[in-house]
């Protein structure tokens, strides 16, 4: 296979996988975007898979879904079924759930337990990942169970967030994202706990969520009714470049930020106000992409993000989870305020959402072609050149 664009150099061939991506990795002014291969092509998302979703930082949730002793919650990452645990000594641990007898999980879904209980052989571990218990294994000749644990799987905790490497072999993550944390620092993001969450299950590829989601290019067509009379697109505007990640400001519309008086008429309950937030960051929204994967928004009443699961090239489960302060939940107007806002969230969502559809059908089509950028479309450019640079190791 191969495929040429009039404008560039940019090309793919061979069923196996070897892509010359330069095109989308130059400057701003003249790159294009991914074709449409990287979108489609199963050993493309076979070579995202080890770069990418092993080979970096992803993201599987926030550190207080598990706040007290015995707390689980299992996720499944590109295959690899894994489990969040804090154990009684208070440490966040993430471990392979993958039982080292016959390979059946050992946990499912989330809760409270004392131990993790293999539902096949009753194989048992503590929750720092050491086997206690195998019934019958003590006739197996030379079976030494002290030797035997769950692999523990390397992970972070960044303002909340808990960033897994599969590899292991992953530069640290948090030293590069030194200057966005001096700028989120106002939203305590490490204080916060998630409130609301959201799973969703879409016949896109995963990129395609992310090349929507930072972006304001869209807003007037496609949320011209619901986001863009508060947050109008082409007042949006990206920071300069300074590490792995992307900040796209969202200045709210005069007389819509959250601060402002209600208008006649509108009468919806709001979520407080977080107070440590400086009036500059008041009226505007933020939209942070941490590279790879790690989508967050910003807002003066809370913090939302979402995780993202790839399945296959066209396949991609979703969580959307909602965050907010513990005394903003201690509120009057807390309940109604989080209803509010989730309601709104689930009001414009399916707006992106079919643009998502149309733009995987549209991707698949024979006469799809990359295309230059928008001066609004920084993020995406940022994001193509990473998984460009990624996947060819260039």
């Amino acid at each position: 296979m191969t495929v040429t664009t009039e404008s560039t150099s940019l090309r793919l061939s061979g069923p196996a996988g070897s892509w010359d991506l330069s095109a989308c990795t130059a400057p701003f002014e003249s790159a294009v975007t991914l074709p449409a291969v990287c979108y489609t092509d199963p050993a493309f998302f076979a070579a995202e898979v080890e770069t990418i979703f092993r080979g970096d930082w992803v993201c599987i949730g926030r550190a207080d879904e598990v706040p007290e002793p015995g707390d689980y919650a299992c996720v499944d990452m590109v295959g690899e079924p894994m489990v969040m645990v804090r154990g009684e000594d208070r440490a966040l641990r993430v471990f392979s759930s993958v039982c080292r007898h016959r390979s059946m999980p050992v946990a499912s879904g989330a809760g409270n337990a004392r131990s993790l209980v293999c539902p096949y052989h009753a194989w048992t571990y503590d929750l720092t990942g050491r086997l206690v218990g195998a019934p019958e294994m003590g006739k197996t000749p030379g079976f030494d169970a002290k030797s035997v644990c769950l692999p523990e799987i390397r992970h972070a905790v960044w303002f909340g967030f808990v960033m897994v490497n599969l590899d292991g072999q992953a530069a640290p993550f948090a030293p590069p994202l030194a200057p966005l944390e001096t700028r989120v620092a106002h939203w305590r993001l490490d204080e916060m706990h998630s409130v609301d969450h959201y799973a969703f299950d879409y016949p896109w590829n995963w990129k395609v969520m992310i090349d929507n989601y930072i972006e304001c290019y869209h807003h007037p067509t496609i949320h011209g009714k619901s986001l863009e009379p508060s947050m109008p697109g082409r007042a949006s505007y990206f920071e300069p470049e300074e590490g792995p990640f992307s900040i796209m400001q969202m200045p709210y519309r005069k007389g819509h930020r959250p601060t402002d008086p209600r208008r006649p008429g509108d009468d919806a309950p709001r979520l407080p106000l977080i107070e440590t937030l400086s009036e500059d960051e008041l009226s505007r929204g933020a939209t942070l992409q941490i590279l790879p994967t790690l989508l967050v928004s910003l807002y003066p009443t809370h913090m939302d993000y979402y995780c993202m699961f790839p399945e296959d090239p066209s396949r991609l489960r979703l969580r959307k989870s909602f965050c907010v302060l513990p005394e903003q939940m201690a509120h009057p107007d807390y309940q109604a305020g989080i209803e509010q806002t989730t309601a709104n969230y689930l009001k414009y969502a399916p707006e992106d959402f079919g643009v998502c559809r149309g733009l995987q059908s549209g991707l698949s089509a024979g006469l799809s072609r990359p295309s230059r950028y928008c001066p609004m479309e920084v993020g995406d450019w940022r994001f193509a050149k990473y998984v460009a640079e990624r996947v060819t190791g260039a």
